[in-house]
């Protein structure tokens, strides 16, 4: 079991690396940028290479975990550390409401991680 939380953690971490990627791909992109210009970018593709990361160490993490369990934890995971990384790294703003919200999400992770161990 430890190993599966290991697994989705790592999951989560590289789905953040994988957005913080696609945000930073995005920038100086206009709308008038050719399809070349807009996706095949080292940025985007390395954001691409964190997502497939995210699939296959998700993919080990269900070989111990239900489906039902895993993937909740693994969404509520990234959207934690993905708010308090683009708000390091991004300077992106965070709000006292979205910090509140983010502690709801890692104790409904506690939560349902300890339904694993009962």
């Amino acid at each position: 079991m430890k190993w599966a939380m290991f697994f989705v953690l790592l999951a989560g971490i590289n789905s953040t690396i994988g957005n913080i990627l696609l945000k930073i791909s995005r920038k100086g992109i206009s709308n008038d940028s050719s399809l070349y210009e807009q996706y095949i970018s080292p940025y985007f593709l390395l954001a691409l290479t964190f997502y497939a990361l995210n699939v296959i160490l998700f993919a080990k993490a269900l070989d111990y975990l239900p489906v039902n369990v895993g993937y909740p934890i693994l969404a509520a995971s990234g959207f934690a550390i993905l708010s308090l990384s683009s708000f390091l790294i991004l300077g992106e703003s965070l709000s006292f409401i979205q910090v509140l919200g983010i502690f709801v999400i890692i104790i409904g992770i506690c939560m349902l991680s300890y339904s694993l161990t009962t």
